[in-house]
């Protein structure tokens, strides 16, 4: 199943690292297709919590991971192109993923991970900014994200970054947004 995946072609990245992670050893890339077995360990590690409980065959496991991690994936190349599919390297090891649609009015924050030992260090943060730096340098009217209702960390960090509910909600998700300017306030949500 894996085999049949594929990234977007390969561009120039509109996301552009800050200098304090560049000299620290970090890089980000246009992900390709060889990185799709390094992004569905990445996926098997956001979800392992929610498996855990669970008291099927550790091969049913993987197997379920990678028919939701495929599913996921064909969903994100079919809906958010054009845009960033970058691969987060530390010294040339990847260590996490940051996407981002270049949509028109708004882009959208599709997915930011990155693998335990590398989180609450200040790298999602800065990725984050770098983002939300390039829907501003692209006069973009907003940066919007979901994050899932119990992730209530993720959803601190993102007010602390000033991003505001939309009161937008799937029954899972809430939709958060951050303005690129303060006229843009107005439209969002």
């Amino acid at each position: 199943m894996l085999a049949t995946l594929t990234l977007p072609p390969s561009q120039t990245s509109a996301i552009r690292l800050p200098p304090h992670l560049q000299a620290g050893g970090f890089s980000a890339r246009a992900a390709c297709d060889a990185d799709i077995p390094f992004m569905r360990e990445l996926y098997g590690e956001l979800r392992a919590g929610e498996l855990e409980a669970l008291l099927w065959p550790k091969s049913a496991k993987w197997a379920f991971l990678d028919y939701q991690f495929a599913l996921q994936h064909r969903h994100y190349v079919s809906y958010y192109a054009p845009g960033d599919f970058l691969l987060i390297e530390h010294r040339e090891t990847p260590i996490g993923r940051l996407y981002v649609h270049h949509g028109k009015p708004d882009f959208v924050l599709v997915d930011i991970a990155l693998m335990p030992p590398w989180r609450g260090k200040g790298i999602g943060t800065a990725l984050i900014r770098a983002a939300q730096d390039t829907a501003q340098q692209a006069s973009a009217r907003g940066l919007i994200l979901q994050v899932e209702q119990r992730n209530i960390a993720a959803r601190r960090l993102y007010e602390r970054m000033g991003f505001t509910l939309t009161g937008e909600s799937d029954g899972q998700r809430f939709e958060m947004v951050w303005p690129c300017c303060a006229e843009s306030i107005e439209g969002l949500g």
